[in-house]
Parts: structure tokens; sequence; C-alpha cells
């Protein structure tokens, strides 16, 4: 069960984040993978991955080197919360076709993980719509258990 504080935490994490998904959906239809971390005092950071010069980074290598970026922080204690957010297909609960979504990765250090959905279309060719969200319980990728 995800405690008050938790639950408040990621709702401002993914708060912080998500303005970004949303311009460059609707500026370019799509974004790479970017994430961001809540510090311990509440404060939040976005982040990107490093590309080599000259060479895309591909969408998973994106989510991997966040994720062991984010990974790290937690085992310094550098933060309490983590956000990746991706540009994703899925295939949503009762139904059996995919849609673009964008995928909020979540961790907590209060051992809470999920993965949120939010489908989206365009309608008209340029108005972003989001449906309706849904989730999963995540990995637990960032904060191991100790």
């Amino acid at each position: 069960m995800v405690t008050t504080q938790t639950q408040k935490d990621l709702e401002a994490l993914a708060g912080f984040v998500l303005p970004l998904a949303e311009q460059q959906l609707k500026t370019q239809h799509g974004f790479h993978p970017y994430g961001g971390i809540m510090a311990g005092d509440g404060t939040m950071k976005g982040f990107t991955a490093d590309e080599e010069e000259g060479e895309e980074r591909k969408s998973q290598q994106t989510v991997d080197a966040l994720t062991d970026a984010f990974r790290k922080m937690g085992q310094e204690g550098s933060a309490k919360a983590s956000v990746i957010v991706c540009d994703v297909r899925v295939t949503p609960p009762g139904t059996k076709s995919e849609t673009d979504a964008v995928l909020l990765i979540l961790d907590h250090v209060d051992n809470y993980s999920a993965e949120i959905y939010m489908p989206y279309q365009f309608a008209g060719g340029s108005d972003l719509i989001f449906g309706e969200m849904f989730g999963t319980p995540g990995q637990r990728a960032i904060f191991s258990l100790s």
C-alpha cells in the first residue's frame, strides 16, 4: 500500500516532468526518453541521457542510462523518488489495438514502483487528446530493498 507522502511525492514529480512530454508531443508528435528525480528535501531536477556526439541514442539505451544514473543516486541517498518518461505503443486493458502512450516509470524509496500509461491521440492531426490512464506494478529498478 502506498503512503500518502509517497503518493504526494510521485504526483509532484510526475507533474514536474509531464509538461515537457506534452510540449514535445504537440510540436514534434513524439519525444526521446527523459526523466527526473526528487531529492530528500523535495527539490526536483530533470535529466536527459548524454548522447555521444554524432550518434543518436536508441530509446532503450537512453532508458538504461537513466536507470543506471538514478540507481546510483538512490544508493548514494541523493534521491528519494525517480521517474523515467517514454513515448511508447501499448494495448490498453479491454482493447485489442495498440495506441500511442506516455509511459511514466515511477520509483520511490518507500518500496513503491509503478508504470503509469497515458494513452494519447491527435484529433484533426494537431489537437493532443489523452485517454484514460492505467497502470501496472513497476520493476523496482531504482531503489533496492535493504
